[in-house]
């Protein structure tokens, strides 16, 4: 949830927990990331979201690797990330809005130069 977000919004990691709208958009990401882990039989014994905004915090003035792969004009790990759960999501039949979205937004940002 962060990466995507960040390389979007150019924000530094810790900005996301500063603005409600994005926390919120990071918690909805998160779900649907678990809601596919769980059919693929992938289970945390630790809640998800807090963990990334754990993260988010620890790292607050990093700028993610995918932002830094946007500035540079290289491709990003995003197919790996939220296109993996997308396709993932798709295959089980599970929808993943957010997901499916922040693929597509930062695959247009990898192509903003061609």
């Amino acid at each position: 949830a962060i990466n995507p977000i960040t390389a979007i919004t150019c924000l530094k990691n810790g900005y996301l927990l500063k603005i409600p709208e994005l926390k919120r958009l990071m918690r909805q990401i998160c779900l649907e990331g678990v809601k596919v882990a769980n059919r693929e039989g992938i289970f945390f014994d630790f809640d998800v979201f807090e963990e990334t905004k754990k993260i988010a915090k620890l790292t607050s003035e990093n700028r993610s690797s995918m932002l830094q792969d946007i500035e540079s004009g290289k491709k990003t790990e995003i197919d790996f990330i939220n296109g993996a759960i997308a396709k993932i999501g798709k295959k089980h039949g599970i929808d993943t809005p957010l997901n499916n979205m922040l693929t597509v937004l930062v695959k247009a940002l990898e192509k903003r130069d061609v």
